[in-house]
């Protein structure tokens, strides 16, 4: 299950999130044929990456929409003791980051460089529920395919 969350003035991902989140529905039709663009062989070569074990229920897989300058949270169980993989892949046009956190709220893996591709694996100790932010670093909404092991 995936839901928009709204960043606290503390939130490690951006303190610096614009309030607002209401994207007409011609922007989002001009981001749609952009995202269907980027090509079903990303797609497909993104499926194919995916890795054994992980995720509780198995191998998971969602499409999303992060806005300029926010971020979009998906909740995955993993079990303990599992190599967990999460991978996102974004349509190009802005860097994304992405940050997981336990339970707790504990940061536990993170991938945050210049690009729209991320790659995060850890072994957790238990089973849990884990948070993806995928944050937007930039001035355009990014459609990005998001994958768990």
């Amino acid at each position: 299950m995936s839901y928009v969350v709204k960043p606290k003035n503390d939130d490690l991902c951006n303190p610096q999130v614009k309030d607002d989140t209401i994207v007409s529905i011609l922007e989002r039709n001009k981001h749609m044929k952009r995202f269907l663009s980027f090509g079903i062989v990303s797609v497909l070569a993104l499926l194919s990456s995916a890795v054994l074990a992980g995720a509780v229920g198995g191998p998971r897989s969602a499409t999303a929409i992060v806005f300029p300058e926010r971020y979009f949270a998906h909740r995955v169980a993993f079990r303990g003791g599992e190599q967990a993989t999460l991978i996102v892949r974004g349509d190009g046009s802005t860097d994304l980051d992405c940050y997981v956190f336990d339970s707790d709220g504990d940061l536990i893996a993170a991938d945050d460089d210049a690009t729209d591709h991320c790659i995060m694996r850890w072994y957790p100790y238990h089973t849990d529920v884990y948070t993806l932010k995928v944050v937007n670093r930039g001035q355009e909404s990014n459609f990005y395919h998001v994958r768990t092991n």
